[in-house]
């Protein structure tokens, strides 16, 4: 864990070792023998052995991933996989189904009506013409 220098006969660390008595692992190394590196991020936090405890909605080995539902660098963006009005793509963004329209889709498109948006009706002269 350290050597002696030879002038002073004072105790040097070795790498990854600090403290009076070189007994204590420097910043960022964790375990017995201060081996395992850990340097925490935005993504995780580094456990008590030098394990990566993930923060927020990240996952993985490396926490490099998101959960399920959630989106972006940050993992911070939340779209509901499991609506019947939209689905989700890579960046989280809602894209509307079945001739919905809005931010949470609960809107119909023009010229579709009903509870679910199946009802197509069509102005013609005069009247509307729905199916």
């Amino acid at each position: 864990q350290y050597t002696c220098n030879s002038t002073t006969g004072d105790k040097v660390c070795e790498s990854h070792w600090t403290g009076k008595e070189c007994d204590s692992c420097a910043t960022d190394y964790y375990s017995s023998n201060c081996t395992t590196f850990c340097q925490a991020s935005t993504a995780w936090n580094c456990s008590n052995t030098g394990e990566k405890e993930c923060l927020g909605h990240f996952e993985g080995q490396n926490c490099t991933l998101c959960q399920t539902g959630w989106y972006g660098s940050g993992c911070d963006l939340y779209c509901d996989l499991n609506s019947t009005l939209w689905t989700c793509d890579v960046n989280g963004n809602k894209t509307c189904t079945g001739n919905r329209k809005g931010v949470n889709c609960t809107e119909c498109e023009q010229d579709w009506y009903g509870a679910n948006c199946s009802v197509n009706c069509t102005q013609v002269p005069n009247q509307y013409t729905c199916n």
